[in-house]
């Protein structure tokens, strides 16, 4: 069932407002039960945001020709159920711009018959191509192309993911060349990955991840966690500090209010 706080105003069916998209599930996007892994989950909302940037002709060639790049600080999704292997699914995605410097970026992924199986909220923020340092999102706003969406029921956003808790070490990981993406750091898909590779994580009911400090090639992560009957959350250190904090839950579905404010 759709969350009250994931639905569109009238939107007019304008691609540039809310991008809808379909595709089938292979077997790149899912673990080895055939269901969609976490890092599948996020390569598919990549997938459909960089279609809605394209369509608003903010492509990451055009972002880069204006000075800026878009970095993700934290998402929080969740599942109704994961999709599976061969699934027909019909995807959204539509933004909005919080604050001087952020922007939210919002994921419905549906099958084909309409059933709600996973909506998500990312924050991003603005920062110059050359030093990376926060720059206004004003530039952004005004080159989009088309009218923001008005949502029914408030902005939902990414809630904080704060932890106080003893750690333990299950994995140490060296970032490779083939984690990194176009921009030359770690996907933010490949952050998902490596929590799945440091832990067995089964029907996931929820997902919510921070990033705190860019990973680059050669740096060793060292995955830590904490967990209980209910959730396992995550904390990856490395020379700078901490690169990554993430929380999984399980057993059954997950309130509103524990991961979106």
């Amino acid at each position: 069932m759709r969350s009250d706080n994931f639905i569109v105003a009238d939107w007019g069916g304008d691609e540039r407002i809310v991008n809808e998209n379909t595709l089938v599930v292979t077997e790149d996007y899912v673990g080895e039960d055939g269901r969609m892994s976490l890092k599948g989950m996020l390569d598919v909302m990549q997938q459909c945001a960089h279609k809605h940037l394209h369509a608003v002709n903010l492509s990451v060639e055009r972002l880069m020709e204006l000075g800026m790049m878009l970095f993700v600080t934290r998402i929080s999704c969740k599942m109704h159920r994961m999709p599976t292997i061969n699934e027909k699914l019909s995807t959204k995605t539509w933004t909005l711009p919080e604050r001087r410097a952020g922007l939210l970026r919002y994921h419905t992924i549906d099958t084909a018959d309409g059933e709600c199986l996973i909506e998500a909220v990312s924050q991003w923020v603005c920062v110059d191509v050359n030093t990376r340092r926060l720059i206004s999102s004003q530039g952004f706003v005004d080159a989009w192309s088309a009218p923001f969406p008005e949502m029914v029921n408030g902005y939902p956003a990414p809630k904080r993911l704060r932890e106080k808790c003893e750690l333990k070490s299950l994995n140490k990981i060296e970032i490779d060349e083939s984690r990194l993406d176009f921009y030359g750091h770690v996907n933010n898909s490949e952050y998902a990955e490596l929590v799945s590779e440091s832990m067995e994580i089964k029907n996931p009911t929820a997902f919510r991840i921070a990033y705190t400090s860019e990973a680059k090639l050669g740096d060793v992560l060292d995955i830590k966690s904490f967990d209980d009957e209910n959730s396992a959350y995550i904390e990856a250190e490395f020379s700078r500090g901490v690169s990554f904090k993430a929380k999984v839950y399980f057993n059954g579905e997950v309130d509103d209010a524990e991961i979106f404010c």
